[in-house]
């Protein structure tokens, strides 16, 4: 008789299901609902997504979505899902999503399986700095190419390249798209500008 070798992930029927309740993260076997976004979040989300959507209407070579899930599929067992991801922006190269069309993986009513090649976290009041770190280590373990996390509170952001140190930014830096988006690039000033400002005492 065979062992029977326990893994992370589920079902994806299971997974589907269980998303249409309540929206979570899959990591390391481990369900984690997705927060609601508080509003000065939202108003950055919103900024570094037009400030990609506007690159990307003259430079289309990809795809940002905000709040997108992707997930991590059993490429040995197609019904299985390893993992699940939910970041606040997130870009995909136009190859990568058309591969993922002509995959058997994209079947009708399936979740986006494509690993991102950048994204974007952007900090609520109640995610610890360990949290972060977790979830930039889960990305970049995952395949993404880049990862910005930004921080609405101290105006502040880190960028990570696949194997290359953390680069720290205050609202005087800019995100730069390096080789993942060549050209593109945002002042932090400019995002942290549509925070609304601190009342007067």
């Amino acid at each position: 008789m065979t062992a029977f070798t326990p893994r992370d992930g589920m079902r994806l029927d299971d997974f589907m299901t269980e998303m249409g309740r309540q929206p979570f993260e899959l990591i390391d076997g481990e369900k984690h609902p997705k927060r609601p976004t508080v509003f000065d979040p939202m108003l950055v989300v919103h900024a570094l997504y037009g400030a990609l959507a506007r690159y990307l209407s003259v430079n289309p070579i990809g795809v940002a979505f905000i709040e997108g899930t992707f997930i991590l599929p059993d490429l040995g067992q197609p019904d299985w899902v390893r993992g699940a991801r939910i970041p606040d922006v997130m870009f995909i190269r136009n190859e990568a999503l058309a591969a993922f069309r002509q995959s058997p993986l994209a079947r009708p009513g399936a979740p986006l399986a494509v690993v991102p090649d950048l994204v974007i976290e952007v900090l609520s009041p109640t995610d610890s700095y360990s949290e972060v770190e977790r979830k930039v280590d889960v990305y970049l373990a995952d395949g993404v190419r880049m990862v910005w996390a930004v921080d609405p509170q101290r105006k502040a952001a880190t960028a990570w390249l696949a194997n290359q140190t953390a680069v720290r930014l205050s609202a005087s830096d800019a995100l730069d798209g390096r080789d993942v988006l060549a050209g593109f690039s945002v002042s932090l000033g400019e995002v942290f500008a549509t925070l609304p400002a601190p009342p007067t005492p």
